[in-house]
């Protein structure tokens, strides 16, 4: 009845956003499952708000609800009604499309990516939003395969922020804005912290070509760089 459908639609809405939550996920894809027809033509994306940490650690959590609801808008306004917009995580959105391109989704992708860094948190006119995405096109694979080969693209871009991953942009070995990602497939980031400068060095020169180099002299040093990284 109108009471229990009420209900239902309360319990699979996130109270933040507005947006779907995972229990509405669950049901979505139960009922895709029954029509695996549709499953070939699923194209999925998660999103993820870069240092959202520091966001709330810098500017407190009120700012940071607002920054998450901004970010729900913009990919409400980027998406058709039809589409399923999830709030997956604290500062993660899960898109799910069906019926579109390969084509029309990577520009999707793209446009959303600079959506939100042109995007201004009110009154907040100095913090610059972006966000990582990875998309993938479910082609035949299971939706729970799709999900995680998504999550995967998506942290692959969080290895330099601001960035869109997707399957053919890792099958080519170059992201969308040509950089190579076999550097974000292998270059992690570490921190050294030594108080002697030749052991810094040292320690640099052998490093370097495998991974992306910090380095701190001393505890107070390392800990801020932890938090700034």
């Amino acid at each position: 009845d109108a009471l229990e459908f009420q209900l239902r639609n309360i319990a699979n809405t996130d109270a933040l956003t507005g947006v779907s939550n995972r229990l509405a996920l669950d049901d979505y894809l139960m009922i895709l499952s029954q029509h695996p027809q549709n499953l070939s033509r699923l194209c999925l994306m998660i999103v993820d708000i870069d240092n959202f940490k520091r966001v709330n650690d810098e500017y407190g959590h009120m700012v940071g609800d607002q920054v998450i609801k901004l970010v729900a808008e913009i990919l409400k306004a980027s998406v058709r009604n039809s589409d399923l917009i999830v709030r997956y995580g604290g500062d993660e959105f899960l898109l799910v499309l069906q019926g579109i391109s390969e084509t029309m989704f990577r520009e999707k992708l793209k446009q959303i990516r600079t959506e939100i860094y042109n995007a201004n948190v009110p009154t907040y006119s100095r913090l610059q939003l972006s966000a990582s995405i990875g998309g993938v096109m479910s082609a035949g694979r299971t939706v729970e395969e799709t999900v995680m080969e998504a999550d995967k693209f998506m942290y692959l871009a969080k290895n330099r922020k601001n960035t869109v991953v997707t399957e053919k942009d890792f099958a080519n070995e170059e992201g969308e804005d040509g950089t190579a990602l076999e550097a974000l497939k292998v270059k992690q980031q570490i921190l050294i912290v030594d108080d002697s400068e030749m052991n810094r060095e040292i320690l640099t020169e052998m490093l370097q070509d495998d991974f992306r180099i910090l380095e701190a002299e001393n505890g107070e040093e390392a800990l801020k760089m932890l938090k700034q990284y």
